[in-house]
């Protein structure tokens, strides 16, 4: 398996969801206005490896996926109506049949943490859902 699928992996599954990926790299806090409300940014973290075999590896890589919604006037309501479309992205990604198809590269995803965030200090009325997976793949070194 490769590191590249762990990417797309999120991807695949976060974009029929109706969502729209916000592409820069790293800086998720350059969005466009028009893609503040249900827009994602998908960023690796950390990537760890350990020995499995011989010839494989068992990789663990941090990923966050930052949500992105409009909070209107009233943002508290807003967190409110919108921790079940972050908590239905959360199920996708962690649904057994999305991790176990070994095609998608992804052997294993596992939710660390759960951050409801302003999405800035001047600008407290849109909000990021900012959610920390572990992403496992097996990698083979004699492939």
């Amino acid at each position: 398996m490769s590191l590249a699928q762990i990417r797309p992996y999120f991807r695949n599954i976060i974009n029929p969801l109706s969502y729209v990926e916000h592409q820069d790299g790293f800086a998720f806090d350059n969005i466009p206005s028009n893609l503040l409300d249900r827009s994602y940014h998908v960023q690796f973290g950390f990537i760890l490896g350990s020995p499995l075999n011989q010839t494989d590896q068992r990789i663990e890589s941090e990923v966050v996926v930052r949500l992105f919604f409009k909070g209107y006037r009233n943002v508290s309501e807003s967190i409110d109506n919108t921790v079940d479309d972050a908590q239905a992205v959360i199920a996708e990604c962690l649904k057994i049949g999305n991790r176990s198809d070994r095609t998608k590269g992804v052997v294993n995803v596992q939710l660390n943490t759960i951050d409801v965030l302003p999405f800035a200090d001047s600008n407290d009325n849109n909000i990021i859902y900012e959610i920390n997976f572990s992403a496992v793949t097996i990698f083979c070194t004699d492939d």
